[in-house]
């Protein structure tokens, strides 16, 4: 079911209370969001309408931990091919 059909259908107490927790994030923010779990990391319109907003906070904090790893290992990388083993002094 999507978040649209959600709106026309007579909504039971636990479906309004995930929809009333969906709306914490604006419209630019959750078109931006879609598309990037689309382009990026081949999610299907289908499947991000589909999730529950808990179940898409789980995805995003999972993503946000694998980009920041991924952040760390190509960090790395570029140490170890140069030549220096310090990691990079913070400002």
């Amino acid at each position: 079911m999507s978040l649209w059909n959600c709106f026309e259908e007579e909504t039971s107490g636990n479906l309004r209370f995930f929809l009333v927790s969906f709306l914490y994030i604006d419209l630019e923010s959750y078109y931006r969001l879609n598309f990037t779990l689309m382009h990026d990391h081949k999610f299907s319109i289908s499947e991000i309408e589909e999730f529950m907003p808990w179940e898409r906070d789980v995805y995003l904090i999972l993503l946000r931990e694998w980009i920041k790893e991924e952040k760390q290992r190509i960090e790395a990388e570029k140490r170890k091919s140069s030549g220096s083993s310090r990691p990079p002094r913070r400002k």
